[in-house]
């Protein structure tokens, strides 16, 4: 008898510790079919780390990673400008993986980050009240069509828009770099004015570009479709464009790099660099004057640039 009771205490003593890590790291889990207060249907996994939420005043920006690891540095320049605030996490697929990431691992000071994992589509207003309070938006890789079925011309793409126009930094890695752009390729199909961003007017983002030879699929997005100018960002690689336009890209090394494409299949090239490589300026390599001009950069930065003509 009194082994079945040590047994059960350690036992009881066991749970108590997995929930005070729990506790203690912050991290909770919300996922049930209906919620008790409003009676809307949940089916999206809330992860919350860190504090409630507050207001500061996000610089704005665009960091766009082109797959597999995330860029260190990159994602610090991400953090520091939301300027302590809020992130937000959408996914439609995987857990919480960046919430550790952003929250401790980087060394930036941030409020909290919430990822939202939908399971389908979702307009439940805890979720756009988080898009509308966050500093920062980040959309996880994924598949980028779920995001198109789930979100488009609904409440939460209004709410991401909203947050753009706010002037919060907005990120995205893999898929979640493809929506960006004035043109989306689906996965089956190329589709418009997703995010109406009025920096990336005219262009079309792809990504995994060396590692899944993808130069001759943007070329043909290009070509099929109502963009002039494609981005092709290799993987472990990241853009952090300024809200003027100018930009830099991140990488562990010099053979990963950002492919630019124009409509004639002049490309440039940037190489990354560990602290980033520029500034550059998106409004000198995409000339107004013709869609069909050839891209150029600045002489001050020619020796940063390998042209393949």
């Amino acid at each position: 008898m009194k082994k079945k009771i040590l047994f059960r205490n350690f036992s009881l003593f066991i749970c108590f510790i997995f929930l005070f890590i729990a506790c203690s790291s912050g991290n909770t889990v919300s996922s049930s079919e209906n919620d008790n207060t409003t009676n809307e249907p949940i089916n999206f996994t809330l992860y919350a780390t860190g504090n409630s939420n507050i207001q500061t005043s996000p610089q704005g920006g665009f960091c766009l990673m082109g797959g597999a690891a995330e860029d260190d540095n990159a994602m610090r320049w991400f953090l520091n400008r939301a300027d302590g605030g809020d992130i937000v996490v959408l996914r439609t697929s995987g857990s919480d993986g960046y919430n550790d990431y952003m929250y401790h691992d980087l060394g930036v000071p941030i409020n909290s980050v919430n990822s939202v994992v939908f399971q389908e589509a979702s307009e439940h207003t805890d979720i756009i009240n988080l898009i509308n309070n966050a500093e920062g938006l980040w959309f996880a890789g994924g598949d980028q069509g779920t995001y198109i079925d789930y979100w488009r011309d609904t409440a939460i793409q209004e709410a991401i828009k909203n947050v753009i126009d706010k002037g919060a930094v907005i990120g995205g890695t893999s898929a979640g770099m493809a929506i960006f752009g004035d043109c989306v390729w689906t996965g089956e199909v190329l589709t418009y004015d997703f995010l109406d961003i009025d920096l990336f007017n005219g262009i079309i983002f792809d990504t995994h570009f060396s590692e899944r030879n993808r130069e001759d699929r943007l070329k043909g997005f290009i070509s099929q479709s109502s963009c002039t100018i494609g981005i092709g960002a290799d993987e472990n690689t990241a853009i952090t464009f300024e809200n003027d336009g100018s930009f830099h890209v991140y990488a562990y090394s010099n053979e990963k790099n950002v492919s630019f494409i124009d409509s004639n299949e002049h490309i440039e090239i940037i190489d990354g660099e560990p602290d980033g490589n520029g500034p550059f300026n998106i409004n000198d390599i995409f000339s107004d004057t013709s869609p069909q001009i050839g891209l150029f950069f600045e002489a001050l930065y020619h020796d940063k640039i390998t042209q393949e003509y």
